[in-house]
C-alpha cells in the first residue's frame, strides 16, 4: 500500500491549490517528510539481511495505513470529534520543526543500521551485529524516538483531534513493538546487552 501516501499528497496540493492557506501548507510538508522516510525506508530494504517475515493480514496494513497517514490527511475535519481543533495553527511550525528532526534522526539511525536491519522484529538475522554507536548511542532505539518525535510533530501541525488518536495508537503499538525487541536483543546478546542497556535510555536521553 505505498501508494496510498502519494495520493494523499496528490489530494493536499489539489486541495491548497483550491484554498491557499499557509497552515494547509505546514499540514502538506509533513507529508512529504513522511513520503522521504518511506522511499529511504524501502531502498534500504533492498539490502537488509533476510529474516523470516510474519505475513501480514489485509486488514492489518488497512489499519497500518489508516493510522500511520489517514488520521493525519484524509479530509476528516468537519466531522464531529476528529476534526476538533485543539492546537492553535501559530503552533504548527513547531510541529513542522519536530517532524523534519524527527523523520532526520529515524532516517540516520536507519541508515546506520545498515545490513543489520530486521524488517520483522520476530527474531534476527543471521550475523547481526549489536550497533551502539551513532545514534544508537544516544538512545537504544532510535529509529523508534525520531518516529515518536516525528508523529508528536505532524499531530501538532494538523492540531485537530483525530491527529491525537492517532499519536496514542503509534505510542501504545510502537511501546509493545519496541519491548518486544528489547527480549530478542537480551537473547540475542546476552554479555553484551544488559551493559548497553545501563548506559544508554531506550527513547529519550537520560529520561527514558
Amino acid at each position: 500500500m505505498n501508494f496510498v501516501l502519494p495520493i494523499l499528497i496528490g489530494w493536499l496540493v489539489v486541495d491548497l491549490a483550491t484554498d491557499w492557506k499557509l497552515h494547509k501548507l505546514l499540514v502538506l510538508l509533513t507529508a512529504v517528510c513522511w513520503l522521504v522516510m518511506d522511499n529511504f525506508w524501502m531502498v534500504k530494504a533492498r539490502g537488509a539481511k533476510s529474516v523470516v517475515v510474519t505475513h501480514i493480514p489485509f486488514w492489518r496494513k488497512v489499519w497500518l495505513v489508516l493510522r500511520s497517514y489517514g488520521f493525519y490527511y484524509l479530509p476528516l475535519s468537519a466531522v464531529p470529534v476528529l476534526g476538533l481543533k485543539i492546537i492553535p495553527e501559530q503552533i504548527a511550525w513547531l510541529g513542522l520543526a519536530m517532524c523534519v528532526v524527527g523523520i532526520s534522526f529515524a532516517i540516520w539511525s536507519r541508515h546506520t543500521l545498515a545490513g543489520n536491519w530486521n524488517v520483522s522484529a520476530t527474531g534476527l538475522g543471521e550475523n547481526q551485529a549489536l550497533i551502539q554507536s551513532g545514534p544508537y548511542a544516544i538512545v537504544r532505539h532510535p529509529i523508534y524516538s525520531g518516529m515518536l518525535l516525528a508523529t508528536l510533530g505532524t499531530a501538532l501541525t494538523v492540531g485537530e483531534l483525530r491527529a491525537f488518536f492517532n499519536l496514542a495508537a503509534m505510542m501504545s503499538e510502537g511501546w509493545t513493538k519496541l519491548n518486544q525487541e528489547e527480549a530478542i536483543l537480551q537473547k540475542q546478546f546476552p554479555g553484551k546487552y544488559p551493559d548497553y542497556q545501563h548506559r544508554v535510555k531506550k527513547l529519550i536521553p537520560g529520561i527514558l
